[in-house]
């Protein structure tokens, strides 16, 4: 998975919020999708193209999410991102984290928020 695939994501969630075909997703749905494993084929019966991801990527960016989606509940995801209502934007806000988390590894600095990944709390 490269930056340009978490981008991509970003970009065609981002086109979906506009659209509209994310209306009435909630932050919860998003949250148990992620969870499941099933995020990049729900979204892709949202009618959200990722096409372009090969296996690999697809494989990558869920478990990417999941270990962000597994630091907490629908409450931490209103504290730390700001979002209650719509589930797209959730996602676009975990994306925007595992680019900063990916960013400052390639630097050497370690984020606070990374030594919580796979916790539960």
């Amino acid at each position: 998975m490269t930056l340009v695939d978490l981008c991509f994501v970003a970009f065609c969630v981002n086109a979906a919020l506009d659209s509209g075909r994310g209306d009435g997703v909630t932050v919860e749905t998003i949250l148990a999708e992620i969870r499941d494993g099933r995020i990049i084929e729900f979204l892709e019966t949202r009618d959200i193209d990722l096409g372009l991801l090969n296996a690999g990527a697809r494989r990558d960016v869920a478990k990417a999410l999941k270990e962000v989606a597994n630091c907490g509940d629908a409450r931490w995801v209103r504290r730390k991102f700001g979002v209650r209502n719509r589930g797209l934007c959730v996602l676009i806000g975990f994306l925007a984290e595992i680019i900063q988390r990916r960013r400052a590894y390639d630097f050497g600095v370690v984020p606070t928020s990374a030594i919580r990944i796979g916790s539960a709390s």
